[in-house]
């Protein structure tokens, strides 16, 4: 229905130029009798009409935004044998309807073929102004899109990056320090509450300051900090100049979480746990290290939750931004995000 519709519009379009068309060359004094203007003219445009759907099929299939350096040339030459064909129709629907001799072809390009040139020229632009419209309308939606879905992301967060596990363990947790240290119970309480609390937000913009992605970092940390007690230690290094830096919200999450399953979990000594946020030029790099034993799943770095943030991060920056990880040297795993560095205006 959209395509007859839009048919329909072309061609009222054209329908519309020749009756202004016609209307000029009344108003120019004509000697021609006026339905005799408006049928000429009306196989004048309309023979511009017909070609119309190819125009659209070659803005369509060869975008000159897209490249122009074999595109231009491509097209240049496609309006030339678009008017030749618009005259070549032009003639062969005269020698069928009309009573007097008709023109050559020759004649007929002699009259009026730079005007066509100018013409078709002007419809190849427009098509492509509108091709262009299209184009960043259809950008704004898909942003609109992405937004959406990242804030789905912050549900996304409390049932598959938190996982139902980790919420069970905590509780666990708790349930066990009530009956030997209720202090350390309900600071853990406190903590997961805030912790769900912040993951909820209904009003969290899809990037925030980095600042304010550590303090949720924090709060996670500290409840695992409680959960592993004396053997997991923190450590938090981010340059000052970072704090204002964007990043995308939650995007530190699947990283605490891969390094604490797979590396503090699986080990059974003293374990270190480092995050580290610095300016590279004109990118911020955010590092999660633990020194663990790791497993098969987070050596590869193809987990779940590192494969969501991948895709969260070329969603949002295409290709300036990526996730590496790595087996150091002297064991465990590091994940790094490399990002442009921007700040709120």
């Amino acid at each position: 229905m959209r395509r007859i519709w839009s048919r329909l519009l072309v061609a009222g379009i054209w329908l519309a130029i020749a009756l202004i068309s016609s209307a000029g060359a009344v108003a120019r004094g004509e000697p021609a009798p006026f339905g005799a203007i408006v049928f000429d003219a009306c196989i004048d445009w309309g023979t511009c009409a017909v070609w119309t759907p190819l125009v659209l099929w070659l803005v369509a299939r060869y975008p000159v935004v897209r490249r122009p350096v074999r595109h231009v040339p491509l097209q240049l030459v496609a309006i030339v044998a678009l008017v030749v064909a618009k005259f070549a129709l032009q003639r062969a629907v005269l020698a069928v309807v009309a009573s007097a001799p008709v023109p050559a072809l020759g004649d007929l390009m002699a009259r009026r073929f730079v005007a066509e040139l100018v013409l078709f020229a002007a419809v190849f632009a427009i098509v492509h102004a509108v091709v262009l419209h299209d184009r960043v309308r259809r950008e704004e939606l898909q942003g609109l899109a992405l937004r959406a879905e990242l804030a789905d992301s912050r549900l996304d967060a409390l049932v598959r990056k938190i996982e139902p596990h980790f919420l069970f363990n905590t509780l666990q947790a708790i349930s066990t320090l009530l009956q030997r240290d209720a202090r350390a119970a309900d600071a853990m309480i406190t903590g997961l509450s805030d912790l769900l609390r912040d993951l909820l937000r209904s009003d969290a913009p899809h990037e925030v300051p980095l600042a304010t992605e550590l303090e949720s970092a924090r709060r996670y940390l500290d409840i695992m900090a409680i959960r592993f007690g004396d053997r997991l230690t923190i450590a938090i290094d981010a340059a000052g100049e970072t704090a204002g830096a964007l990043v995308p919200r939650l995007v530190l999450q699947p990283l605490l979480e891969n390094a604490l399953r797979h590396g503090v979990a699986a080990s059974t000594g003293p374990a270190l746990l480092a995050v580290v946020a610095r300016r590279t030029g004109g990118e911020l790099e955010l590092v999660v290290t633990d020194d663990g034993r790791g497993d098969a799943v987070a050596s590869a770095g193809t987990g779940v939750g590192l494969a969501n943030t991948r895709e969260r991060l070329h969603r949002l920056y295409g290709d300036a931004a990526r996730l590496d990880t790595a087996r150091p040297a002297r064991g465990g795993f590091r994940a790094r995000v490399q990002l442009p560095f921007r700040t709120q205006p």
